[in-house]
């Protein structure tokens, strides 16, 4: 059971013959140390079982792991550091061993193996997953609160270890499978089939990126904040001959702040009061008070008089 050195031939047909027989214990393989032999490789990765002392340290592993770790820290023989010089507690141990012992002796009860038939064949369903003993099987079940499952053909140690990596680290090698494939929306699988869907090499490197101009979008902003929410449709704006007739049709006397030279005062001579007085020419607005504009006027007496037009 412990250990995998050639085991004694009547031991191991006594351990494969426990329960239904027919069992295929072997030391080599099965036994405790040929587990251990096995290695974290073997458990992990599925490789062959290495010697962990072959391994040069620290090597490549990376920091905070135990191969970094015991590489670059334990750099020097234990017995070139300080040693324990005193002894003074050896013997007071020694006798609080003694007592411990004494105390532990009168705490093995004869009940110890009590509900245990036959030691070998639990101990033979344990280690091999042959058809064991059915009273070992029902026993080990009924232990605590009972109803227990346990199955030597599929929870013995030889059976564990038949399980094999794939079983203890996943079905298979998981960058072998096709994404999305059926994985449900939300799932890592569906995320990565389908939104990793180019190479990142194929967008905008970092370097290349160019920050926007803020400050002229905030510009622009500020401008079309001023946008009516409802702004007037092609069919509002005036026609040429809407905008002719507001001008003409417009009241001046609503009018301020207009120019000297402006196509209102330039209008008043015609429609609102105007006299001469001496060698000045005077036109009102539309108040026929105040003062529009004046002219100074040249006279001829000889000219002829302007009666009118036809």
């Amino acid at each position: 059971m412990m250990g995998k050195q050639t085991g004694n031939a009547t031991a191991r047909t006594e351990v494969r013959a426990t329960g239904g027989g027919s069992g295929s214990f072997d030391e080599t393989t099965d036994s405790q140390e040929a587990l251990r032999d096995r290695g974290d490789a073997a458990w992990i990765t599925g490789a062959a079982p290495t010697d962990p002392w072959l391994t040069l340290l620290p090597g490549g592993y990376g920091a905070g792991s135990a191969g970094n770790i015991v590489g670059n820290r334990v750099d020097a023989a234990v017995s070139t550091r300080a040693t324990q010089t005193s002894v003074d507690t050896i013997g007071t141990n020694v006798g609080t061993i003694n007592t411990n012992v004494s105390t532990l002796l009168t705490r093995i009860t004869s009940t110890l193996f009590s509900g245990i038939t036959s030691l070998g064949q639990w101990l033979g369903i344990m280690m091999g997953k042959q058809s064991g003993n059915a009273t070992a099987r029902t026993e080990v079940r009924a232990t605590g609160a009972g109803s227990g499952s346990y199955d030597e053909a599929t929870d013995s140690q030889e059976a564990l270890r038949d399980r094999g990596d794939l079983a203890w680290v996943a079905s298979g090698d998981p960058w072998s499978t096709a994404l999305p494939g059926a994985y449900g929306a939300g799932s890592a699988g569906n995320i990565l089939g389908n939104r990793l869907d180019v190479a990142v090499s194929s967008r905008l490197a970092s370097a290349s990126y160019v920050a926007p101009d803020n400050a002229g979008i905030a510009a622009i902003l500020a401008k079309t904040n001023t946008i009516p929410a409802s702004p007037a449709s092609v069919s509002d704006i005036p026609t040429a001959n809407q905008n002719a007739d507001a001008l003409l049709k417009r009241d001046w006397t609503a009018l301020t702040g207009e120019p000297a030279y402006s196509m209102l005062n330039a209008a008043r001579m015609l429609r609102n009061v105007w006299n001469s007085s001496g060698s000045v020419l005077t036109v009102m607005k539309e108040n026929g008070v105040t003062t529009a504009w004046t002219r100074t006027l040249t006279t001829d007496p000889t000219a002829q008089p302007i009666t009118g037009a036809s």
